[in-house]
């Protein structure tokens, strides 16, 4: 059996007197350095809590983003140009829609917004596309309060809000925040060419500047795409006045482009 050591007192009258330590003190201080079962539970208790908090934070995004991989093909297909059927359609409109119950995110609102202007390209009843193109500014514009600096997005709004009677001003603000977002979106310029000429009346000193710098990138960088617009658009006025006055410029931009 393991011996108790004695421990040493010293008397006021210099005496020492000899003590024991107590059995029952030991043991209380070596229970005191272990967890007791009361406390393990308790802290696995509190672990379960936290996890079961992650889950439940984590949870509807989760799911949101399972809707939009639900959408994520149909969405591509409209960003190419094509044309969905009609159980597409449905498809695209329902994964977005059970996306944005689940959580807030800005890629729902963008999914419907150009659904809606590319079905806004095909519609040639000028009351339905009103209606077309009021239902893409409102997901549009929801979407771009998330996510701000997404330049397809304003270039869509544009297109929405110019088709809206009295929305004039309100189009040439989303052009605008499109060309200062996505000043090197070579695959967006020839449409903001296009709404520049469409919104021209409205447009302020500086958006003509904006365009004409775009337009002076899209010559030097991707001629042949200028080239393109100007002959299937008839277009030639309109991109030698964005062209600027240089007469080097300008003659090499009519021996460049004004060809069959």
């Amino acid at each position: 059996m393991a011996s108790i050591k004695p421990t040493t007192q010293t008397e006021p009258g210099g005496e020492t007197r000899m003590h024991k330590a107590s059995p029952h003190r030991k043991k209380l201080r070596q229970n005191s350095a272990k967890p007791t079962g009361r406390t393990g539970l308790v802290l696995f208790i509190a672990c379960i809590g936290l996890s079961f908090w992650a889950l439940a934070a984590t949870a509807p995004r989760l799911l949101a983003h399972l809707n939009l991989a639900t959408a994520q093909p149909y969405i591509e297909m409209v960003n190419r140009g094509e044309v969905l059927s009609s159980d597409e359609r449905a498809i695209l409109v329902e994964a977005s829609r059970a996306a944005l119950e689940w959580a807030p995110l800005a890629e729902p609102h963008m999914n419907l917004g150009a659904l809606y202007v590319a079905e806004l390209a095909r519609e040639e009843d000028s009351v339905t596309r009103r209606i077309i193109a009021s239902e893409a500014a409102s997901e549009l514009e929801a979407g771009l309060a998330l996510r701000p600096l997404y330049s397809y997005g304003w270039t869509r709004l544009a297109v929405a809000r110019s088709v809206l009677l009295g929305q004039e001003g309100k189009a040439v603000e989303a052009l605008r925040s499109s060309l200062l977002t996505g000043p090197l979106a070579y695959d967006l310029m020839v449409p903001r060419l296009e709404l520049g000429r469409t919104l021209l009346p409205a447009l302020a000193p500086g958006d003509l500047d904006l365009l004409r710098q775009q337009t002076m990138r899209l010559y030097q960088a991707h001629n042949d795409t200028l080239r393109l617009y100007v002959v299937r658009m008839g277009r030639l006025d309109w991109v030698s006045f964005l062209l600027g006055d240089d007469p080097k410029v300008q003659e090499a931009f009519l021996e460049e482009f004004v060809r069959e």
